[in-house]
């Protein structure tokens, strides 16, 4: 089996050029039918109805009619700040000009969550199984806050639904290589959090990992590693969970859009070396629940190097990409700076005023993290790994390549594979030849319109036919 080529420097910064030239944090259509001032009840309930009847029967039963009964209460709590509940359902609406997009979204959100809650593997491992639907979706039409998940067990507070919603900003509809990020939100977030008390048992294990299982006194250094991860646990195992489903191309993928959300022309790769306080205007000082953006690439250098089912050639190859790119990234920097306010449980909280790590010291501890996340075994999942439910293997890996050889050839891909290896394959692809963006851009749509016509959930019926009729048979 081939590995992959070897990353190319040059090649990546085209890539995060090309990124860069996206509004990513723009706005674009669909605006709410309301517009921008306080919806009545009935403009609720009637933009909800308009798209519901385009959602298999699942949703309308168990996500259209909780969310009808509480519209209400809803407005009243959120102000008026209805979209990611209401769009979901909305833009599915006759009409609707993100349509396509968003069966491509879907499809590809569908594809992810049911990898890690198939019914089949979960029955052979004997984990329960928690929550079944793949969440809904919806393009912000104000993109401001950047892809995010709202997962079920939140939306429960304010409906009454075990349904989540993914949204990214309306300006990635036609940029779907930017979707691979719904593997941290939809194959991270949303999963890790339908296994009830997995992120207890992450965070005690990675505090005993560095010895912060218990503390008093002067913090050390090691400890300081476990709590911090212990923190920024919801994000680090997300950024796993989705490793795990579109494979290592995650973590190169995730240096092209980072470095194209904060870094310039001219200075890319570009990842932030430093975590302040995630709302300082606003009087929130504690420190960004998000990983520091660089020690993101050996979270994913951890996780690859115990990957169970890939070759030990391939992840040494794309473990040298990652460290390239991690080094390029670091413009130089010496040291992770840390800033803000670190809550260790209910009544503790640590501040740090410019705290000084050494670049090394974090980035082992980051790889540290990402091994134990990929190895770990948990009550929670009956004794398994995360890496037991879904993991990139060889198998994986294979179709990527082949995906990835098509579309340098100019050759379509629908059915080529699943949908995290047509992502894996597309990013491998645009590393290669980021000239060809369009081009991979169009194959890439084609092939997800096909997925989500065959989803098993959001596709049409097929019929189950007792014989095959014959065709064309003389009379």
């Amino acid at each position: 089996m081939p590995a992959p080529s070897t990353l190319d420097l040059a090649k990546l910064v085209q890539l995060c050029d090309r990124l860069a030239q996206i509004k990513l944090f723009g706005k674009a259509p669909p605006a709410p039918p309301w517009g921008n001032r306080m919806p009545t009840v009935a403009e609720v309930i009637k933009a909800a109805n308009s798209g519901a009847t385009a959602l298999p029967l699942a949703y309308r039963t168990g996500y259209v009619q909780p969310l009808l009964d509480a519209v209400p209460a809803l407005l009243r709590r959120t102000g008026g700040a209805v979209e990611p509940f209401v769009a979901p359902l909305y833009e599915h609406a006759p009409g609707s000009k993100v349509q396509a997009q968003l069966g491509r979204f879907l499809a590809v959100i569908s594809n992810l969550y049911r990898s890690f809650l198939d019914d089949t593997k979960r029955n052979r491992l004997n984990i329960a199984l928690s929550e079944q639907l793949p969440p809904l979706a919806f393009f912000q039409n104000d993109g401001s806050q950047g892809p995010y998940t709202i997962p079920a067990s939140d939306i429960a507070s304010d409906i009454a639904t075990s349904i989540g919603v993914v949204s990214l900003p309306s300006t990635y509809q036609e940029h779907p290589i930017l979707w691979l990020s719904l593997a941290h939100e939809t194959g991270g977030h949303d999963i890790v959090h339908a296994d009830a008390g997995l992120i207890d048992e992450l965070q005690a294990g990675v505090k005993a990992l560095f010895g912060a299982a218990t503390t008093s006194g002067q913090i050390t250094p090691s400890q300081l590693q476990g709590l911090l991860w212990a923190f920024w646990m919801d994000e680090a195992v997300a950024d796993i969970y989705g490793l795990l489903n579109v494979g290592p191309q995650f973590g190169l993928n995730l240096t092209a859009f980072f470095s194209a959300m904060v870094g310039t022309p001219g200075q890319f790769p570009c990842l932030r070396t430093t975590s302040g306080p995630r709302d300082p205007e606003h009087g929130d000082n504690v420190i960004d629940e998000h990983p520091t953006d660089l020690l993101r690439l050996d979270l994913a250098i951890g996780a690859i190097g115990v990957l169970t089912g890939l070759a030990d050639a391939t992840k040494q190859q794309y473990i040298a990409g990652l460290r390239a790119a991690a080094v390029a990234s670091a413009r130089g920097a010496t040291q992770i700076t840390l800033s803000g306010i670190l809550p260790v449980d209910q009544h503790t909280a640590i501040p740090l005023q410019h705290t000084a790590v050494p670049l090394a010291a974090a980035q082992a501890a980051a790889r540290q993290v990402g091994a134990f996340l990929a190895t770990a075994k948990f009550q929670a999942l009956a004794g398994q790994s995360i890496q037991a439910i879904e993991t990139w293997d060889d198998l994986d890996e294979a179709a990527a390549n082949r995906i990835t050889a098509l579309l340098l050839a100019g050759q379509p891909i629908v059915n080529q594979g699943d949908d995290a290896q047509l992502l894996a394959g597309a990013n491998a692809a645009l590393l290669q030849a980021p000239a060809h963006y369009d081009t991979v851009t169009a194959a890439l749509n084609a092939a997800l319109d096909a997925s989500f016509a065959h989803d098993p959930i959001w596709g049409a019926p097929a019929p189950d036919r007792i014989i095959r009729c014959a065709r064309n048979r003389k009379r």
